[in-house]
C-alpha cells in the first residue's frame, strides 16, 4: 500500500494539492454538522431516536453514549487540527450502528451510517496522502 501512495506522489505537483484540502475540509464540517445533529437529537430524546434504540432493544444509556460520542466526533471534525481523531470516532459509532441494523435485518437503515463510514476513510485517506505530499516537499 505504501508504495502505491509513494508513486501517485511521484505524479503530484511538488506543491501539496490545495483543492483536495479545500474538499476534505468540505467533507469535514459536513460530517461534523451531521454527527452533531445526530448527537443532539439523542441527548434531547427525540422521539424517533428514543423508538429506534428501543426497538433495537437498547436502553437510554447507550443512546446518551452514542450520543456523548457523536458530539465530540463531531466537534473534532469541526476542528482543522483534530479532523483525523474524529473520523476515527465517528468511523467507530457508526461501524457499531451499521452491524445492529444489519444484524436486525435493517438493510436500508444500515445505510446512512455505512455511507458515513466511506465519507470518514476517504478523509482519512487524503489526510495521509497530503500528510505525505507534504513529506515529500520537505525534502525537496
Amino acid at each position: 500500500m505504501s508504495r502505491a501512495i509513494d508513486r501517485l506522489l511521484e505524479r503530484v505537483p511538488a506543491k501539496p494539492l490545495q483543492s483536495a484540502r479545500i474538499a476534505s475540509r468540505f467533507a469535514a464540517m459536513t460530517l461534523g454538522v451531521i454527527a452533531l445533529v445526530a448527537g443532539v437529537t439523542k441527548f434531547f430524546a427525540v422521539g424517533l431516536q428514543v423508538e429506534l434504540f428501543e426497538y433495537l432493544g437498547l436502553s437510554r444509556t447507550w443512546m446518551y453514549a452514542a450520543a456523548a460520542l457523536e458530539v465530540f466526533a463531531a466537534i473534532q471534525l469541526l476542528s482543522p487540527s483534530e479532523t483525523r481523531r474524529g473520523a476515527f470516532v465517528l468511523m467507530a459509532v457508526m461501524s457499531t450502528a451499521a452491524a445492529l441494523h444489519l444484524f436486525q435485518g435493517d438493510y436500508m437503515f444500515a445505510l446512512l451510517p455505512t455511507s458515513m463510514i466511506m465519507m470518514c476513510a476517504s478523509l482519512l485517506g487524503v489526510d495521509l496522502v497530503d500528510r505525505r505530499a507534504r513529506r515529500a516537499c520537505e525534502t525537496c
